[in-house]
C-alpha cells in the first residue's frame, strides 16, 4: 500500500502569514520539530527520486512513534511532487531505526546527511500547509493537496523567493555539497603517502563549510600501482564522474603529489582555479643507486617542452618549499618553479614541510588559499 498526494514548496519570509491564514481559512493542526537522517541511493538515483530517511521527532503532536523510517518517490509533475510512500515503519528507539536500515539497506543506500526542522501544521479540507524553519535554509512553506489548483493559489499569496523543483533534503544537499557549484580544494599527498599525515586532516578542517569542501584521496601505494597510470584512475573519478575538479577547483599538492597535479590538470586541459605545490618538482633523480623513487617518480615527470603549458589551465600557480629540504636540492626545487613561473615561497627552516619537519599544522599555506 502507499499513498499519493501532490505537494509543492517554496523559500520565502514569514511576512503577513497572519493575514495568508485567515485568507485560506486555514485551522492550525500541530507543532513539530524533528530531524532527518537521509540516505542517497547507491545507484545515483536523486534524493527527490528515491528518498530513505530515519525521522526522529522532539516535539510530536501526531499519532505515531517519535521514530520512523520512511522510503518514497517524489517525481516532479507540473510543477509538484507527486509523493508516493513505499515503506513507513515506527520504532521506539532512533538505534533500532537505524539498525532496521542497515540490516535491510545497506546494499543499497547510504548515510550522507542531517536535516533539521521545526514547524506548524496548519490546514482546511482541501489544502495542507507546513511553516517551517529549516537548518542551513531558513524559513520555507510546503504545500500539500490532491488538486494542484489549490497549491498555485495559495502559493500565489506569498512573496515567493524560490520554488523548489526537487525535494528539500535534495535542496539541502545541493546547498552543501554540491560538487559544481562548491569551491573545491584537493590535497593529493606524496610518495608512499597518506591522505591523514602530515598538515593534511588539519588543513581540510580549516576549509571544510558550506561553501567550501576539502578533498584528500588515498590514493594506491603498493609498489605494482604507486604509478601516474593508477593514480590517475582515481582522479578520473572525481573528475569525470562527479564534476569536482573544475574552475572553482585549489588543487594541492605535495612532494611527488604536485607533480601529479600538475601532469593531471595539463594532460586534461582542465581549468581550475588554483594549483598550490609544496616541495614540487620535475625530473628529478637520486644520486643514489637502487633509490625506489627513481623507479616510481619518472612515472608523474612532465616533458620540460610541455609543462609550461600548464599556465593555460590555472589562474595562479604557488610553489612553496623549504630553504633546507633534506631530500629535494634547492636547485631542483627553484627551477621546478621558474619553469612555471609560479611565485615562490621559501620557508626558512621549512624542511619537507612535511610531520618529520615539524608540520603536523601549515599556518602559512592560509594566506594562499
Amino acid at each position: 500500500d502507499y499513498y499519493i498526494m501532490l505537494y509543492s514548496r517554496i523559500i520565502t519570509t514569514d511576512e503577513n502569514l497572519n493575514e495568508i491564514i485567515k485568507k485560506l481559512k486555514l485551522e492550525k493542526k500541530a507543532d513539530f520539530a524533528f530531524y532527518d537522517l537521509i540516505y542517497l541511493n547507491k545507484n545515483g538515483s536523486s534524493i527527490t527520486d528515491d528518498t530513505l530517511k530515519v525521522r526522529v521527532y522532539q516535539k510530536n503532536e501526531w499519532n505515531n512513534k517519535n521514530v520512523l523510517v520512511i522510503k518514497k518517490e517524489a517525481p516532479i509533475i507540473d510543477g509538484a511532487k507527486e509523493d508516493i510512500v513505499t515503506l513507513r515503519e515506527e520504532f521506539d528507539t532512533e538505534d533500532e531505526a537505524i539498525n532496521f536500515v542497515n540490516e535491510n539497506f545497506s546494499n543499497q543506500y547510504e548515510y550522507k546527511l542531517k536535516l533539521e526542522k521545526d514547524g506548524i501544521e496548519y490546514g482546511n479540507s482541501d489544502l495542507r500547509v507546513w511553516f517551517e524553519n529549516i537548518k542551513d535554509i531558513g524559513f520555507s512553506v510546503e504545500f500539500g493537496s490532491n488538486d494542484i489548483k489549490n497549491i498555485e493559489y495559495a502559493i500565489s499569496l506569498f512573496d515567493v523567493k524560490e520554488r523548489l523543483n526537487k525535494s528539500i533534503p535534495e535542496y539541502l544537499y545541493d546547498k552543501l555539497f554540491n560538487k559544481t557549484t562548491l569551491k573545491n580544494y584537493f590535497i593529493i599527498h606524496g610518495f608512499m603517502g597518506s591522505n591523514i599525515e602530515n598538515w593534511f586532516p588539519w588543513l581540510k578542517e580549516q576549509i571544510d563549510s558550506n561553501s567550501s569542501l576539502c578533498t584528500i584521496p588515498q590514493f594506491p601505494i603498493e609498489l605494482d600501482k604507486h604509478n601516474y597510470g593508477e593514480w590517475k584512475k582515481l582522479l578520473d573519478i572525481y573528475y569525470k564522474e562527479f564534476n569536482m575538479i573544475n574552475e572553482k577547483s585549489i588543487i594541492i599538492g605535495h612532494s611527488t603529489g604536485s607533480i601529479c597535479a600538475l601532469k593531471y590538470v595539463l594532460e586534461n586541459k582542465v581549468k581550475i582555479d588554483k594549483l598550490i605545490l609544496i616541495s614540487g618538482f620535475n625530473n628529478y633523480f637520486s644520486p643514489f643507486e637502487n633509490d625506489i623513487h627513481n623507479k616510481i617518480n619518472p612515472t608523474y615527470y612532465v616533458e620540460e617542452e610541455k609543462i609550461k603549458d600548464i599556465k593555460k589551465y590555472t589562474n595562479e600557480i604557488i610553489c612553496i618549499y623549504g630553504d633546507n629540504d633534506p631530500y629535494i636540492p634547492q636547485n631542483t626545487l627553484h627551477e621546478f618553479a621558474n619553469s612555471i613561473d609560479a611565485k615562490e615561497v621559501i620557508v626558512k627552516d621549512g624542511g619537507h614541510l612535511n610531520k618529520e619537519s615539524g608540520y603536523i599544522e601549515f599556518i602559512d599555506i592560509l594566506k594562499y588559499i
